[in-house]
């Protein structure tokens, strides 16, 4: 069956295996096809911008084949063989006992963090053919980014949150409390983004290899921001040990500079960009986690900046 077919055939008739925010995700054969929410086909033109960008080494699912007509639209996936990071955390976060079974687990688990660190650095090490700092898009003249500056970019945001749903206010006061957007950088070093980067997102193979997923959130920003950004989305904030090997993971393919200072700011900026996806999931979506989400994220402010 052609590829165009396996779109159609997983519109009309396949199992559903992952509804996000943005996408429905089928499995059929061997392959993975991803089509937009009503509403949010454009997304499509800009996986297949993403996509050019970034290195051959960075460790994504291959795409075969986009579609982008009107009501027929989706990506073909080459499909990925592993287990979802997430459930791979919770099946160590489910071991209760100190037995060598479950202390293997906690290292291949920590293997895998690492890994993703690598991962991460590989994806700030693709160049970037377009212009500006925030989310770029395909105009006639190039793809560009509405941005001059990264700190221009920042500084809309944060004021984007002096108005937030109130499960989100905690968090938003400790984030704006110790944040100074006077130690953001003007035009830092311009790299691709994830902006998604957790346990949803990453499949972990066979030899604790990862596949990363899901750029379309993708931006042009700070490399340093994205590290720490990345990071706290998918480790626990209290796992110092996971912690770690993240960042050794990252330095181990690609450098961090940043001065004294940077990265607690970059913490709570963190914690900010967090509360500002909180609020659109909030006014866009009807999701159950929404409360989970936001006591993770008041949890993490409180127990960093408390």
């Amino acid at each position: 069956m052609d590829d165009q077919k396996l779109i159609q055939e997983a519109r009309e008739s396949g199992e559903e295996v992952k509804e996000g925010l943005m996408w429905h995700t089928y499995t059929l054969d061997d392959v993975v096809v991803q089509i937009p929410r009503e509403g949010d086909e454009w997304r499509l033109d800009r996986i297949r911008d993403i996509y050019d960008q970034l290195d051959s080494e960075v460790p994504k699912p291959n795409i075969r084949y986009i579609e982008n007509e009107e009501d027929e639209g989706g990506v073909v996936f080459e499909r990925v063989n592993g287990e979802m990071f997430r459930n791979f955390k919770q099946r160590l976060e489910d071991q209760e006992d100190n037995s060598s079974s479950c202390r293997d687990l906690r290292e291949n688990y920590l293997d895998a963090v690492e890994n993703a660190g690598e991962a991460l650095a590989l994806i700030h090490s693709s160049e970037v053919i377009g212009e500006g700092f925030g989310y770029f898009n395909r105009e006639e003249d190039g793809i560009k980014a509405p941005y001059d500056t990264w700190r221009g970019y920042v500084e809309e945001k944060v004021d984007e949150l002096q108005d937030v749903p109130e499960i989100f206010e905690r968090a938003a006061q400790i984030g704006l409390e110790n944040f100074d957007l006077e130690k953001v950088p003007e035009k830092p070093d311009r790299r691709i983004l994830h902006e998604d980067f957790n346990s949803s997102n990453l499949m972990i193979e066979d030899d604790a290899s990862i596949k990363v997923f899901d750029y379309d959130n993708a931006i042009y920003g700070d490399p340093n921001f994205g590290f720490i950004n990345s990071m706290y989305k998918l480790c626990d904030f209290d796992d110092k040990d996971a912690l770690e090997r993240f960042r050794e993971g990252y330095i181990s393919v690609r450098e961090l500079d940043m001065s004294e200072g940077v990265e607690e700011n970059y913490v709570a900026l963190a914690v900010l960009k967090s509360v500002g996806a909180g609020k659109w999931v909030h006014e866009n979506r009807d999701v159950e986690f929404l409360d989970s989400l936001a006591d993770d994220v008041n949890s993490w402010a409180e127990e960093h900046f408390g």
